[in-house]
């Protein structure tokens, strides 16, 4: 199934109260929050709220590293709350990411997770 692309936007969907790191926290640190409240990743902010970048369990085993602003993962694939869903899934399918930020104004305001794509999903099965 296709998702209604003409009547659902990012804003209707998304995650609201997200966690956030700094590119200053230490990667010991992220990985046991990612652990403890059981997430992928988690997007990186600076002091002003604006996204620099994402960091996820891939980076953390696969980088080397001892802040998380050494080994995330810049150059990051963002939406905003009117992006049609429709777009999410083929940029998530594109792309094969987990979640997709979303920005207002270059702030982060939200998260766009493959969940949240399957709970809509289901809603219009």
């Amino acid at each position: 199934m296709v998702l209604d692309q003409n009547t659902t936007t990012v804003q209707q969907i998304m995650q609201r109260d997200i966690e956030t790191t700094s590119p200053e926290t230490a990667v010991v640190a992220v990985a046991k929050r990612l652990i403890e409240a059981d997430l992928t990743g988690m997007p990186v902010v600076d002091a002003t709220g604006a996204l620099v970048g994402v960091v996820t369990e891939y980076d953390i085993i696969s980088k080397q590293g001892a802040t998380v602003g050494e080994i995330m993962s810049r150059g990051v694939v963002t939406v905003t709350e009117e992006t049609p869903t429709q777009r999410v899934v083929d940029l998530v399918g594109l792309h094969g990411i987990r979640g997709v930020p979303v920005l207002a104004d270059g702030k982060l305001v939200g998260l766009v997770t493959r969940a949240d794509l399957v709970k809509l999903f289901l809603q219009q099965a």
